[in-house]
């Protein structure tokens, strides 16, 4: 068993290596994860859906993050004998990453099980991607006990801070700028080889990552919002400051609530702030409680659900013959197999579930129904379809929304965002159908009429606000 410092001068490059194979193995499974989000994959792909692809965001996050960290640790002990003392953080920083990886790919493969990809070129890439993947992690996994088995350890520091984070994650800029120090101006070399993170800090004491770590943990969640609304802006600007505002204030409070999760559950076992000295066994119980309740989400297949959200309308057909239930509701959204495939907008799928019996005013979970699901996403020809067959226009959920609401405000779904998207054709199918439909004096209405002045929406603002019709009925007030 080599311990203390023999660490640094025996198995210093075989840490390092399997560092760098699973920092390798997470980016892999980043770029795994976006590739299989996009055309063609995207509408085969069964982990595409949560509960799923909840499993996926947050691994990907915590394996790509943990990765970094771990990677530049990695670096600082190969450089110097000092940082013998952060090798069992190395070993935590590898576990954490290559847990989230194996769980959100395990997760994925239940889906593929349950749900699996229809016969396709591109369906067959995905599996064997999928299977690559897996085969990575594992290899991972035996690395990693292959070098850290023969290593006694010493406890880490229990007063490290984020500051020290940060001084590991600089070596990632030391190292490289060092080594190029031929071409590099000596007061360039200088300033990069005595910069720490203090001295970063010295003007925002305030924030100070040794100082006030949970400031400063704050201060991150909310730059990290700030950047995945900047990351949003590649999908087109807002149609307004106001709601390009609203777009950002959801970034912020998902990735600051995100942060300050993961730094309580992680932040200690990986170094990154000082330790509370709590049981490690009552932490990694907890995490994996947390695991646990979100796969409670995963349930059993519903074949119509996949055909639904594909599009593949000769699946539906023969599922319905057969006598798969047109209305059941499926997923933790409790969703009819019309929601989903509305949610996909595949209107073929629409049109073969309701030939085949499907009752357009099933209600989802929240008292949400088919017409307004597609009303809030703007999808007018579904929505006109919906109302052929029946569709109720007068419907609300019991807080008082309905679907003339969805649409001339928009639905803030993460999915598709539409608020202030100026759905005006949607907004005329339902009154061309129901001429006496009107905005209620209500938080709803008022934010709807909101949504649709801040976006500059002029026709739907005119559909809205004309005069009602003489000898209308008074129902349709909503």
């Amino acid at each position: 068993m080599l311990s203390g410092m023999d660490i640094a001068a025996h198995r210093t490059k075989s840490i390092y290596r399997v560092t760098a194979l699973i920092t390798f193995a997470a980016v892999a499974f980043y770029l795994f994860f976006a590739v299989s989000k996009v055309p063609p994959f995207r509408d085969i792909n069964p982990f595409n859906d949560d509960p799923y692809d909840a499993f996926g965001s947050f691994g990907f996050q915590v394996a790509l993050l943990a990765a970094i960290v771990t990677y530049a640790r990695a670096l600082r002990l190969r450089e110097s004998v000092a940082q013998a003392p952060k090798a069992r953080l190395i070993l935590r920083g590898n576990i954490v990453v290559v847990s989230a990886i194996l769980i959100s790919l395990v997760a994925d493969a239940a889906a593929e099980v349950l749900r699996p990809f229809p016969p396709s070129y591109w369906g067959a890439i995905l599996s064997w991607a999928l299977l690559l993947m897996l085969a990575l992690a594992f290899s991972c996994v035996l690395a990693l006990i292959s070098v850290f088995r023969r290593i006694r350890m010493p406890g880490p520091p229990l007063d490290l801070t984020p500051a020290d984070g940060l001084d590991d994650l600089w070596t990632l800029v030391r190292i490289p700028v060092m080594k190029a120090r031929a071409i590099l101006p000596a007061r360039l070399l200088s300033w990069v080889q005595n910069f720490t993170s203090d001295r970063l800090f010295s003007r925002f004491p305030w924030t100070s990552p040794r100082t006030h770590p949970w400031r400063f943990a704050c201060s991150l969640g909310v730059l990290a919002g700030l950047g995945l609304s900047v990351a949003h802006l590649q999908e087109g600007l807002p149609p307004s400051l106001t709601i390009g505002l609203l777009i950002t204030a959801i970034f912020i409070g998902f990735e600051f609530a995100a942060t300050i999760i993961g730094f309580v559950l992680l932040g200690g076992y990986l170094g990154l702030r000082p330790s509370w000295n709590t049981n490690k066994r009552a932490t990694l119980a907890a995490i994996f409680s947390v695991s646990i309740l979100i796969g409670c989400g995963i349930q059993p297949d519903n074949p119509l659900i996949g055909a639904a959200r594909s599009g593949d309308t000769q699946t539906i057909v023969k599922l319905l013959g057969a006598g798969a239930d047109a209305n059941r509701r499926w997923g933790v959204n409790g969703w009819t197999p019309l929601m989903h495939a509305i949610h996909k907008n595949q209107k073929a799928s629409v049109e073969a579930l309701l030939a085949g019996g499907a009752d357009v005013n099933v209600r989802g979970n929240g008292g949400i129904t088919a017409l307004m699901m597609a009303a809030g996403y703007g999808y007018a020809d579904i929505v006109q379809l919906l109302l052929d067959k029946a569709a109720d226009p007068y419907a609300e959920t019991p807080d008082g929304d309905n679907a003339l609401v969805m649409a001339v405000g928009g639905v803030p779904d993460i999915d598709k965002f539409t608020v202030g998207k100026c759905q005006a054709q949607t907004v005329a199918a339902l009154l061309k159908k129901a001429p006496d439909l009107r905005l209620k004096d209500n938080l709803h209405g008022h934010a709807a009429r909101l949504a649709a002045h801040t976006g500059g929406c002029t026709d739907v603002l005119a559909l809205i606000e004309h005069p009602k019709p003489a000898g209308q009925s008074n129902r349709g007030h909503v």
